[in-house]
């Protein structure tokens, strides 16, 4: 018997089937001769961060994966907007990310690809003023 290998990117977790069909053509899309069902699962085991952090500081990020998709990244958003970001090359492992100094609420998310759509994980971080900020005034003449 010939093989032949297939390689198809997949969406979220879930099964997928794959159907092979022989003897189509034009005006047919041919017969199943064969059917495989996939079934696929997230590979985020755990994806932690502190909820709240220092403006200006740092906030850390530990993940455990069961494998790493390809091209995963950990991303620090302020809404849609990249902050930061880190590749993910190891099934476990952490890394810190510098917080703006903007006292508001940010997300981290771990995604399998540059594709927002590929979102497999995310966190959300609020942000306090440092202990020993000082207020900034602005004086308008």
């Amino acid at each position: 018997h010939d093989r032949a290998e297939v390689s198809f990117r997949v969406g979220p977790a879930g099964e997928y089937a794959l159907r092979y069909y022989i003897d189509g053509g034009y005006l047919s899309s041919g017969v199943c001769v064969e059917m495989l069902r996939v079934k696929v699962v997230n590979p985020v085991i755990s994806f932690t961060c502190q909820e709240t952090a220092e403006a200006g500081g740092n906030v850390t990020v530990s993940w455990e994966l069961s494998c790493v998709p390809l091209g995963c990244t950990c991303i620090l958003r302020l809404g849609a907007m990249r902050l930061a970001e880190r590749s993910i090359l190891h099934p476990t492992g952490s890394t810190s990310m510098p917080l703006p100094r903007a006292c508001t609420e940010y997300s981290v998310t771990l995604q399998g690809s540059s594709s927002r759509a590929s979102i497999l994980s995310s966190r959300n971080i609020r942000t306090v003023p440092h202990p020993n900020s000082e207020p900034l005034t602005l004086t308008l003449s």
